[in-house]
């Protein structure tokens, strides 16, 4: 799974959505802050994960998705960071 910290939850979701991105937001607020999940086009999960107001891990602004949605779009924009890569499970012929 790759995580993306994000300024804006809501707002990121409601861009995705907008998009045709099918987005499932966590209905609990943890002490870390909210959480999100969605997929990429070969089905690889993602979330997305908004800090919690104050915490150090904030970020301090926001910008709209490019027109096309892609995986370079999300990486290095100042409203979403790349967080962590988990290693790709081996499959077994």
């Amino acid at each position: 799974m790759i995580n993306f910290r994000v300024a804006n939850l809501d707002r990121m979701i409601a861009q995705l959505r907008a998009r045709g991105i099918e987005v499932t937001l966590d209905p609990e607020i943890y002490p870390n802050g909210r959480f999100a999940r969605l997929s990429d086009p070969e089905g690889n999960p993602i979330e997305l994960w908004e800090p919690k107001a104050g915490s150090p891990n904030r970020l301090r602004r926001a910008s709209p998705l490019p027109t096309k949605f892609s995986r370079n779009a999300l990486v290095g924009r100042d409203s979403v960071e790349p967080l962590s890569l988990s290693k790709p499970h081996s499959r077994v012929n």
